[in-house]
């Protein structure tokens, strides 16, 4: 252009003395109406011809858009008075069509619908340089970070603009550090395939997908490697495996289950396949169990997964693990169920989207209680429920929510001899408040419909549900429960965490048939509560927590006075 305003300044100098512009005429244009051109040009019929103004006119015409830099501006004399202003254009061609080489993340329409510049309108260089940087904008906002535009070529005689790009498609996933695991167990995990386009976000969530399988200790992204093919990428995952068998064996004593000891043989990823089983024995002064485990998070190709697991307990059943309560007005008998109790549960799961999943189960048992004047009974149930889960790492989560709904029944039709429908609604919701420190809370309601035994009561008070209260001595037994807390976590190490919490719940009797208790002090109306800190440490056998709590300061058994601080030791993790 500086050139054309050179030669331009040299041609206009001998028409210096012609110093009224007679007319403005535009050679050249098609499709672009003179008007528009004209309207802004600085060059005005009937006014006095300057040359500053035709060089700044050239601009203003390239700017526009449509036409190319090759613009040129001649003088022609009407009279020695006036003159004719003549710019001739070249303008550009028609865009009948816009095409991308190299497109495989979006549509065609996807990315046009952004854009400026349309199909069937002539191209302008000033849309084409805005949608540039819209189309490097849309890939990168979504993840494609490799994104780059190699070339674009304008219309021709074809009239059609093309785009070619660079995605930076995956050629290889290389797992760096693995040796155990199948790599086909990790990579049905991740939705980074070869052939698609790199997607940072997508490689972030199939990070955590692979570390929430549990067979990763530790795991991170190193820089993409260059292909073969130099337009792709080699994704670098670097890992390490966590041990796949186990064996554990210890004993210890606590207030619901006295002394009592374990052995436990389990295989995670057992031979890498990505499924997990496990056999455990535990024999103590009330309880002699015996039980078997199979997972497997892939039973079919489609992520249905299947859990079966078997049971065998002579002793105390009864499921909260309850230390014999002393008789009052509401409740006459020991709350421990000796008894023989023998069993299956198979549970099958299937995800719907990311977020939710579906699962059923169905469970036989076979309870035949020491104590003769209570008949054996049979339980047969099925059920079925939905989860809605966008947690970041399920075992340790800092962000996102869990919500579960489940609904299970004991039909006589099944060969039940004891019939009732439970509900359980729980919901689990984690903020990040700062680096290594996020706070959690959890909501969790259950509601039994029918006669419901002592093995199938609620109850609050204790470790799993209220802390501050003694294991083994609730201060309420019933038919319907309701349990909130609130945690707030720091991080100390990867295996090291300490927390704050306070928990509250209550129980009801509800709409069940059943023995309900509610302890000294408490009408069955009362909503009580405990609070603590604690500190887990993630071990080879499971998370180990150790909790002192207090309680809200009445008692709630004889003899039983929540003001008084109590320890809790569980292995498992609150939520």
């Amino acid at each position: 252009m500086n050139s054309i305003k050179t030669a331009l300044i040299l041609l206009l100098f001998s028409f210096l003395f012609s110093n009224t512009i007679n007319e403005i005429i535009i050679s050249g244009n098609k499709n672009i109406p003179k008007e528009s051109i004209l309207s802004l040009l600085n060059s005005k019929g009937g006014e006095s011809f300057s040359t500053d103004n035709v060089v700044n006119d050239i601009d203003t015409i390239y700017e526009m858009g449509f036409f190319n830099d090759n613009i040129s501006a001649e003088t022609v004399n009407v009279n020695k008075d006036k003159l004719n202003i003549i710019f001739t254009v070249k303008e550009n061609s028609v865009v009948n069509t816009i095409y991308f080489v190299g497109l495989h993340a979006f549509d065609t329409s996807e990315i046009l619908a952004s854009f400026n510049t349309k199909q069937g309108e002539t191209l302008n260089f000033k849309k084409l340089r805005t949608d540039i940087q819209t189309l490097t904008k849309f890939y990168h906002e979504r993840g494609y970070v490799l994104m780059s535009i190699k070339e674009i070529l304008e219309p021709q005689d074809d009239n059609i603009l093309t785009f070619v790009i660079k995605e930076g498609l995956v050629e290889d996933i290389f797992f760096k550090g693995l040796s155990f695991t199948k790599e086909y167990v990790l990579t049905r995990e991740m939705k980074t395939k070869p052939g698609d386009a790199f997607n940072i976000h997508t490689l972030q969530k199939d990070i955590q997908n692979l570390h929430n399988t549990g067979y990763i200790e530790a795991i991170n992204i190193e820089p993409p490697m260059a292909g073969i093919d130099p337009d792709n990428v080699v994704v670098v995952i670097n890992l390490k495996e966590k041990k796949s068998g186990s064996l554990q064996f210890g004993g210890g004593i606590s207030s619901s289950s006295g002394f009592f000891g374990f052995l436990q043989l389990g295989f995670n990823n057992f031979l890498g396949e990505g499924y997990n089983m496990s056999t455990k024995a535990q024999w103590g002064e009330k309880q002699l169990t015996y039980e078997f485990t199979y997972n497997n998070p892939w039973f079919y190709p489609d992520k249905t997964s299947l859990t079966f697991r078997l049971w065998n307990t002579d002793g105390q059943i009864d499921d909260s693990g309850l230390g014999s309560l002393p008789s009052t007005p509401l409740y006459n008998q020991s709350s421990s169920l000796e008894a023989l109790s023998s069993g299956g549960e198979i549970t099958m799961g299937k995800p719907f989207t990311d977020e939710i999943s579906g699962f059923w189960t169905a469970q036989l048992n076979n309870v035949k209680p020491d104590d003769s004047s209570i008949s054996p009974y049979r339980i047969r149930s099925i059920g079925a429920g939905i989860n809605y889960d966008t947690r970041d790492y399920i075992f340790n989560p800092s962000s996102g929510e869990f919500i579960s709904l489940k609904a299970n029944t004991s039909l006589e039709l099944l060969g039940a001899t004891v019939e009732f429908l439970k509900i359980k609604g729980r919901t689990f919701k984690y903020f990040p408040v700062a680096d290594n420190l996020a706070l959690g809370f959890k909501f969790l309601g259950d509601v039994s419909f029918g006669t419901i035994f002592d093995t199938e009561r609620y109850f609050a008070g204790g470790a799993t549900t209220v802390r501050g209260y003694k294991d083994g001595y609730p201060f309420a037994i019933g038919g319907m429960r309701g349990l909130g807390t609130v945690e707030l976590r720091y991080n100390v190490s990867d295996i090291v965490q300490v927390y704050a919490f306070y928990d509250a719940g209550f129980i009801r009797k509800g709409y069940a048939e059943c023995t309900t208790y509610y302890g000294t002090n408490n009408s069955g109306h009362n909503i009580r509560t405990g609070k603590g800190i604690g500190f887990k440490i993630t071990t080879p056998i499971g998370p180990l927590r150790f909790d002192y709590a207090w309680g809200d300061g009445n008692p709630y058994n004889e003899n039983l006075d929540s003001s008084e601080g109590v320890i809790h030791f569980n292995i498992e993790n609150s939520f």
